[in-house]
């Protein structure tokens, strides 16, 4: 049904529920269903999303909603590596998968959207979709609002955990 309408549909669908429903897989390349690879770049910045969202207990907001006042939360430094390495791989085995498969994919970084949103034109045309007049919107605001080190309560013994390591670009 989702793909009898007329016009471009699209849907956000997590490693884990591939994992979870595999049949999904069959469905994407019996229709060759051309994918949009959304990845962060800063897995730091996951790690952190998960964080907050453990600590207030809900991922977004909507506009217009208020934010909790103080969201400080502490990263575990001794799993930190690991879960960055876990991010990175989650990532890497996604991008085997829609090669190997051989699926019509494009890889669109959040950041490089946040920072240039004509990277929302690369989209449009992947899709075949009309240039839009305006960029797409959405009734989900930000969490959190300031910097890693507004909001990571032990910023300095993050840092140098990560100093030493291919994560270190990641701290901002």
């Amino acid at each position: 049904t989702l793909y009898r309408s007329p016009d471009t549909v699209g849907f956000k669908l997590m490693y884990a529920q591939l994992v979870l429903y595999p049949e999904i897989l069959i469905y994407l390349l019996r229709h060759r269903i051309r994918v949009v690879h959304l990845v962060r770049r800063n897995h730091l910045d996951v790690v952190l999303s998960y964080a907050v969202k453990a600590k207030i207990g809900r991922a977004h907001l909507l506009i217009g909603q208020a934010a909790p006042d103080d969201i400080r939360i502490e990263l575990d430094t001794q799993n930190l590596i690991r879960q960055l390495e876990r991010l990175q791989k989650k990532q890497n085995i996604a991008r085997k998968l829609l090669n190997w498969c051989r699926l019509p994919h494009l890889e669109v970084a959040y950041e490089d959207l946040l920072r240039d949103q004509a990277h929302f034109c690369l989209i449009w045309d992947f899709l075949s979709i009309k240039p839009q007049e305006h960029l797409p919107r959405s009734n989900i605001a930000k969490i959190r609002r300031g910097g890693q080190r507004d909001v990571i309560r032990n910023y300095d013994e993050v840092k140098n955990v990560l100093a030493h390591s291919k994560f270190a670009g990641l701290i901002e």
